[in-house]
C-alpha cells in the first residue's frame, strides 16, 4: 500500500484524491486570478503556497482553460523563462520565434489556451540575482503586461521577502496590488488533512487520534505548520504499517491502523526533521562529507538553492573539503534515495526537498563558512555585472581581462579572502 502523505514533496495535480483541508483558499486563489495579468501568492515558509496551485488550483481548471508553465530561476531567471516557453513550445511549427512575446505568442496559437506563468519561489531572485538579472526580468514582465496576450502571471514568494518585490513598482505599479496571503492551517483543517487521506487509502483511525495527533505538533489551538504535519503523518504511516504484522498468537490489526498508541511508541517529536538529519548523516561511512554536500544546498539566507553536480563540488572546496567525483556522485544518490534531496532536473541541478530542510541545515553551518559564500555570491553577481558591461570595452581591454574570467577570477579572489 503506498503512503497517502507527501512527507516533504508539494501536492501535485494527481493527488487531488488525497488534497484536503484548502477549499476555501483554492477558491479564493482561483478568484484572484482573473483580476489581473499579475498575481501575488506570498506566505510563510510551510504554508503549502506550492501545493495550493500545483493541485488545488490546477484542479479548478479544465485542460482546454490553462497551459500552466512552471518557472524556477534556476541559474538566471531570464534564461529559465525562455527555455521554460520553449519547453512547453516544442510542438512549434517551424522555425522557433525570437523573443519573448513572439515566443507567447506562438504558444497560444499552437494550443489556444491562456497561458499561466507560474514563478515558484520566486524569493530566489532576490536572493541570488544580480542587479543586470532584475533589471532585465522587470522589463521583460513589463513588456507581457503591456501586451494583448492572452497570459497569466502568478509570482510564489516567501513572506519575509515581499518587500523586495518594491524594487519593481517604478517599472510595474500594479505588481502588488493584486495578491493573496496564505495563511497557516487551523486544527479544523488540519483533521480534515489527516483523516481525509487515511479514508482514500483505507486506513483505520481510531476516534481521537487526529485530535491527539496535532496535540503533540502543536498547544493552545495553535495554527498547523503543514510541513511538519505531513512529515508526521508519514512517520506514522510507515510505523504502523511496520507493526500491522502481529506478533504470534495476537489477533491481526487492521493493516496500517492509525491509534494512539502509535503516538505513544513515537514519543518526543518536538524536532521532527532535526533528528531525521541527525539520524541519517550519522550513518553515513564518511558524515563530515556528507553534511558538507548538503550544507552546499543551502543559500545565505538559510534557505534552499538548486544547483548542479559541479557546482556540488565547488561550493564544497569553497567551504574547504575536496571531495572525489566519485564519493559525491554516491552521497547524491544517496540523499536522494533518504528523500533528503530532489532528483536532478532536465537541467542537472539537485535541490533539498524543502526550505524546512534548509533552516536546519544552516544551523550546522558555521559563521566563517557563512562569511566564505557571503563573500563568494558578492563575487559572482559583481563578476555578471561587468561582464554585462564588457560591450563598452575595448578589445584590447578584454584581452588583458581575460586570464582573470571565470572560476580563475572567482576562485583567487576566494583565495585571497581565505588567506
Amino acid at each position: 500500500m503506498k503512503s497517502p502523505f507527501k512527507f516533504l514533496d508539494s501536492f501535485t495535480k494527481e493527488d487531488k484524491d488525497i488534497f484536503f483541508g484548502r477549499d476555501q483558499e483554492t477558491e479564493e486563489l482561483y478568484q484572484k486570478v482573473f483580476e489581473s495579468k499579475l498575481l501575488l501568492v506570498y506566505g510563510v515558509s510551510g504554508t503549502g503556497k506550492s501545493s495550493l496551485i500545483q493541485c488545488g488550483l490546477a484542479n479548478k481548471f479544465q485542460e482546454s482553460d490553462w497551459l500552466p508553465i512552471s518557472i524556477r530561476r534556476g541559474g538566471n531567471i531570464n534564461e529559465s523563462l525562455t527555455n521554460a516557453i520553449q519547453k512547453a513550445g516544442d510542438s512549434f511549427s517551424g522555425e522557433t520565434p525570437k523573443g519573448l512575446k513572439k515566443l507567447l505568442r506562438n504558444l497560444y496559437l499552437d494550443n489556444f489556451k491562456p497561458i499561466y506563468l507560474i514563478f515558484d519561489q520566486f524569493e530566489e531572485l532576490f536572493i541570488f540575482g544580480s542587479k543586470s538579472e532584475k533589471e532585465d526580468f522587470v522589463k521583460s514582465i513589463k513588456k507581457l503586461v503591456e501586451s494583448d496576450l492572452q497570459i497569466k502571471m502568478l509570482f510564489v514568494i516567501r513572506e519575509e521577502y515581499l518587500a523586495n518585490i518594491t524594487e519593481f513598482e517604478k517599472e510595474i505599479p500594479e505588481f502588488l496590488q493584486n495578491r493573496i496571503r496564505i495563511e497557516k492551517m487551523n486544527r479544523s483543517n488540519a483533521k480534515q488533512a489527516i483523516e481525509g487521506p487515511c479514508k482514500v487509502a483505507g486506513i483505520e483511525v481510531e476516534d481521537g487520534f487526529a485530535e491527539a495527533l496535532l496535540d503533540k505538533l502543536t498547544t493552545n489551538n495553535a495554527e498547523i505548520e503543514l510541513t511538519y504535519l505531513q512529515v508526521f503523518l508519514d512517520k506514522i504511516y510507515r510505523t504502523a504499517t511496520n507493526n500491522s504484522v502481529p506478533p504470534l498468537g495476537e489477533m491481526p490489526k487492521a493493516k496500517g491502523a492509525f491509534n494512539i498508541k502509535i503516538l505513544e511508541q513515537l514519543g518526543n517529536v518536538k524536532d521532527l526533521l532535526g533528528s531525521f538529519l541527525e539520524e541519517q548523516i550519522a550513518e553515513l561511512e564518511h558524515p563530515d562529507e556528507g553534511l558538507i554536500i548538503l550544507k552546499a544546498f543551502v543559500s545565505t539566507k538559510g534557505t534552499k538553492r538548486q544547483i548542479t553536480q559541479a557546482e556540488v563540488l565547488d561550493y564544497s572546496r569553497t567551504l574547504g573539503k575536496d571531495i572525489p567525483q566519485a564519493t559525491l556522485t554516491v552521497l547524491l544518490q544517496k540523499f536522494v534515495s533518504l528523500r533528503i534531496l530532489r532528483d536532478k532536473d532536465e537541467n542537472g541541478r539537485y535541490e533539498l526537498r524543502h526550505d524546512a530542510l534548509a533552516s536546519k541545515i544552516y544551523e550546522k553551518i558555521t559563521l566563517v563558512e557563512k562569511e566564505l559564500l557571503e563573500i563568494r555570491q558578492f563575487i559572482e553577481n559583481a563578476y555578471d555585472n561587468y561582464q554585462r558591461r564588457n560591450i563598452l570595452l575595448s578589445k584590447d581591454d578584454l584581452q588583458y581581462i581575460a586570464p582573470y574570467e571565470d572560476k580563475i577570477f572567482l576562485g583567487r579572489a576566494l583565495d585571497d579572502f581565505v588567506a
